[in-house]
C-alpha cells in the first residue's frame, strides 16, 4: 500500500519540480484571480474566467446590483457579461421587485426597456433604499431656484431690475405623479401657479407651464391628481374677497386643470363657481375630487357633485375638522381631528365593477380616539389580484400628529383588512338566516411615538417612506446650532403566511392558511437633510421653509420657502 500512494506522498521539494516555471502560466485577464490548486500537481486548472457564459450568469445571479458594476472593472470578460439585458433584468426583479422597492423611470412596460435603462432603474433604486436606510443618509445634491424667475424675465425685457426687495413666498409645492420627479408645481404668492422641469441630473430650472389669476382672485387650494394617466391634472380653486365686508366672500370657483406642455400653458377642462367656499382640496383621485367640510365629491369630468349627508357627520364637542381622505377599495376613508370614518361609497365610485363582499354587505365604520390629532397621512398597501380576491380591504396605515395632555406624539393606525370567507362559512348570518353587513377591517392603533413640540410638515409618498420635520441642535467640530431637520420613516405591510399544516392519510391539504398582516413603523434616527435656522425663528416657530415634498420613488425632496425660493433635494 506503501508503495502505491508513495507519488502522491513525495515531499514538496519533488512536487515543487513538477511546476512549470512562471513564465508558463499565463498571462490572466484579473488580477483577482490567481492559479488554481490544479497547478500545484503540474497540470493547467479551470478559472472561473474559463467558465460558459450559462454558469457565469447563474453565479452574476446572486450577486449584489453595485457588485455586478464593480465586477465590469475587473476583466473585459466579466465587462462583456455584465452588458447582457438579462443580467440587469434578473438583477432589477432580484433586488429591487422582489424586495417591494419602487421601480424609478417614466411608466412603462420593463420588457421594452434596453439593458442600459434596466441598469439605469436597478442602480438607482437600489442606491436610493441603501441611502434612505443607512445610519448616516446624506444629500447627493441640492438645488435651488427662484420662483419668480419666470415674471421678472418678462420685466427685465422691458429694463426693470432682476431684484425683488419683498419676493412673493411659496405656499404650496407639489411632485407630478408619473413624471419621475422632474415636473414641479409651486404656487407663489395669491394668484401664480407654475409648473417647473428640473431634470434628475441636472442643474437647471425650466419652466413648462404658467397661470396667473387677476389681482383680486387668491388662490384657496390646490390638488394634483394622483392618477398619472388622467387627463386632469390639477384641481385649483379660489376665491374673490368682498370689497365691502371684511373677511366675507364675494364668490368661489374651482377648476380642473390640463397639462399642455407643447404649447406651454394650462388648459381648464371644466369648472363650478359658488358664494361659497370650495376649500380646502383633500385629494385628486382620477376622475373625483374631494373636497371641503362638510366633505363632498366632485366628478369632474361629468360634472356631477355630491355632499355626504349630514346624518354621517358626528357632531364632536372637540375640534373635528377634515385632516386627510383617501378612497380605498370602494370606501372613503375621512380622518378627522378627534374620530376616522369609513363610509362605502361602491355606488357611487364605480357602479359598473362587482366588489367583494356584494354592495349590498358593505358597511361603514368609525373610531373615535382620544386626544386631537392636527395633521395625518394615509398610506395604502397595494395588493396583486389574488389577493384582492382573499381579503375584502386593502391594509392601510394611519400617522396622526396629536398632542395629548402637553406632550407631542405620532400615534400610528392600522386598518387590518378581514378575509373574505365562503358563504357556507359567513359568520354573519342572523337567527333568520339572513347575511349581516361585516366592516371589511378592523382598527388597531399600534404604535406611539414621541415628537418635538417642533414637528410639522407630516408628508408621505405613494410607497410608504415619509418625513416630518422638527428643530434640533447640529453640532459640528467648530459649533452647534439650531436646524430644521427632515426625519424618515417608513411605513410597511407583508403578509406572513405560516407553513401549510403536515397532511393528514396522505393527501395533501387543499386550503392552506391565509396567514396574518405585520404591520412596521421604522423611524430613521439620523435627518435625511438640515437647514440651519436663526434664533429668532426658533423663538416665533414661524421658519423660513413653509411647504415641502418627498417623491419616494426617485428619491427627491422639494422645499418651498419664504423668500420665494424652491430647494430641490436628490438622495441619489
Amino acid at each position: 500500500m506503501t508503495r502505491l500512494y508513495s507519488p502522491r506522498l513525495s515531499s514538496p521539494d519533488s512536487s515543487r519540480s513538477l511546476l512549470p516555471p512562471p513564465s508558463k502560466f499565463g498571462r490572466y485577464d484579473s488580477p483577482g484571480l490567481a492559479p488554481t490548486l490544479s497547478l500545484v500537481f503540474g497540470r493547467p486548472g479551470a478559472s472561473v474566467m474559463s467558465l460558459p457564459d450559462d454558469i457565469l450568469l447563474l453565479i452574476i445571479s446572486y450577486v449584489g446590483v453595485n457588485d455586478i458594476v464593480a465586477l465590469r472593472m475587473t476583466s473585459k470578460r466579466f465587462a462583456a457579461v455584465s452588458n447582457l439585458r438579462w443580467v440587469w433584468s434578473d438583477a432589477l426583479k432580484r433586488h429591487v421587485i422582489d424586495r417591494n422597492i419602487p421601480v424609478p423611470g417614466y411608466p412603462g412596460d420593463l420588457k421594452s426597456l434596453s439593458s442600459k435603462d434596466l441598469e439605469i432603474r436597478a442602480l438607482h433604486a437600489t442606491r436610493f433604499q441603501e441611502n434612505w436606510c443607512s445610519n448616516r443618509p446624506r444629500a447627493k445634491r441640492c438645488f435651488q431656484f427662484n420662483v419668480d424667475d419666470s415674471v421678472d424675465a418678462d420685466a427685465n425685457a422691458a429694463g426693470a431690475s432682476l431684484t425683488r426687495e419683498h419676493p412673493a413666498p411659496v405656499s404650496h409645492v407639489l411632485f407630478v405623479p408619473g413624471s419621475n420627479g422632474e415636473l414641479i408645481i409651486t404656487v407663489s404668492g395669491t394668484n401664480c401657479v407654475t409648473c417647473w422641469e428640473v431634470p434628475l441630473s441636472g442643474t437647471e430650472s425650466f419652466i413648462v407651464a404658467e397661470s396667473k389669476l387677476p389681482h383680486n382672485h387668491i388662490i384657496d387650494g390646490i390638488a394634483v391628481n394622483t392618477d398619472p394617466k388622467s387627463e386632469g391634472l390639477l384641481a385649483v380653486t379660489w376665491i374673490v374677497p368682498s370689497p365691502t365686508t371684511t373677511g366675507s366672500i364675494q364668490s368661489g370657483t374651482i377648476e380642473m386643470w390640463m397639462l399642455d406642455r407643447f404649447h406651454g400653458r394650462f388648459v381648464t377642462i371644466n369648472s363650478r363657481q359658488s358664494p361659497h367656499r370650495f376649500s380646502p382640496l383633500h385629494g385628486l383621485h382620477g376622475d373625483w375630487l374631494i373636497l371641503a367640510d362638510p366633505v363632498s365629491n366632485w366628478h369632474w369630468r361629468k360634472g356631477q357633485f355630491y355632499v355626504l349627508n349630514w346624518g354621517n357627520i358626528h357632531q364632536s364637542p372637540a375640534p373635528d375638522g377634515v385632516l386627510c381622505t383617501k378612497f380605498v377599495r370602494g370606501y372613503l376613508l375621512i380622518i378627522r381631528q378627534s374620530h376616522i370614518h369609513l363610509l362605502p361609497l361602491h355606488h357611487l365610485l364605480s357602479p359598473e365593477t362587482q366588489t367583494t363582499p356584494q354592495p349590498d354587505l358593505m358597511t361603514g365604520a368609525y373610531l373615535h380616539m382620544p386626544g386631537v390629532g392636527d395633521a395625518a397621512v394615509i398610506v395604502e398597501h397595494k395588493l396583486s389580484e389574488a389577493e384582492e380576491a382573499e381579503w375584502m380591504f386593502n391594509p392601510v396605515s394611519i400617522l396622526m400628529r396629536i398632542s395629548e395632555g402637553g406632550f407631542d406624539v405620532i400615534r400610528k393606525y392600522d386598518l387590518i383588512p378581514r378575509p373574505v370567507l365562503p358563504e357556507s362559512e359567513n359568520p354573519g348570518d342572523d337567527a333568520g338566516g339572513a347575511t349581516l353587513a361585516q366592516p371589511p377591517c378592523n382598527f388597531m392603533p399600534s404604535q406611539t411615538w414621541p415628537v418635538a413640540p417642533s414637528c410639522a410638515n407630516l408628508i408621505v409618498g405613494e410607497n410608504g417612506k415619509g418625513l416630518w420635520t422638527e428643530t434640533r441642535n447640529i453640532s459640528t467640530s467648530q459649533s452647534t446650532y439650531p436646524a430644521r431637520c427632515m426625519v424618515g420613516f417608513d411605513l410597511t405591510a407583508e403578509l406572513v403566511r405560516p407553513p401549510p399544516p403536515p397532511a393528514t392519510n396522505g393527501t395533501k391539504n387543499e386550503q392552506p392558511s391565509r396567514g396574518y398582516w405585520k404591520f412596521n413603523f421604522v423611524v430613521r434616527e439620523r435627518e435625511m437633510y438640515a437647514a440651519r435656522v436663526g434664533m429668532g425663528e426658533v423663538a416665533r416657530r414661524r421658519y423660513r421653509v413653509t411647504t415641502s415634498a418627498l417623491e419616494d420613488t426617485v428619491g427627491r425632496i422639494a422645499l418651498g420657502s419664504r423668500d420665494g425660493k424652491v430647494e430641490v433635494v436628490d438622495l441619489v
